[in-house]
């Protein structure tokens, strides 16, 4: 009786045969095809790469939700920005968005990435930022409210935090 791993390690060998076949057969036709496709259809490549990514930066963002791209521009840009920087930073890395108003929805996907993950904070109307970015000393608009307050309505209660100042009650000053 054959060995039953010496049948499978045959079968992946074998496949791996049929796959450096059709390897090599789409090498040997790749210059044919690229010289086939018009030149006005031909994607200029871009020099643009984003370190340890090897996808052009017109593609950057290709397969990220659109929340999660909206982060990766913040930090890329390491500034605030509108609904409308972002939805343009966003197409640009390669996100398609298909809504009626796309600035209307980025400020909706960035007020739930606010709500539930914590880590983006509106800082005026239509403009958002890390929380991280607190230490740095990016305070937010006053009427829409502190990154301090955000910070601390999204920090865990399971870690320990330290006590808020006690008010001096020894009353008035003699």
């Amino acid at each position: 009786m054959k060995d039953p791993y010496e049948t499978v390690l045959a079968d992946l060998r074998d496949k791996r045969r049929q796959i450096d076949a059709a390897i090599a057969a789409l090498e040997g036709l790749q210059p044919r095809l690229k010289a086939s496709i018009p030149a006005t259809r031909r994607r200029r490549p871009s020099t643009d790469i984003r370190e340890g990514d090897d996808r052009p930066s017109d593609e950057w963002l290709s397969g990220l939700p659109i929340a999660e791209a909206a982060l990766q521009v913040l930090r890329r840009q390491g500034r605030e920005m509108s609904n409308i920087d972002l939805v343009e930073e966003v197409q640009r890395g390669g996100i398609v968005m298909q809504s009626k108003d796309n600035q209307n929805t980025m400020g909706a996907l960035m007020r739930r990435r606010a709500d539930q993950v914590g880590d983006v904070v509106k800082t005026a109307r239509g403009v958002w930022g890390l929380v991280e970015w607190s230490s740095l000393g990016n305070a937010p608009d006053p009427e829409v409210g502190s990154l301090a307050s955000v910070t601390e309505a999204t920090r865990d209660p399971l870690l320990p935090h330290p006590a808020p100042a006690a008010e001096d009650r020894s009353g008035p000053a003699t």
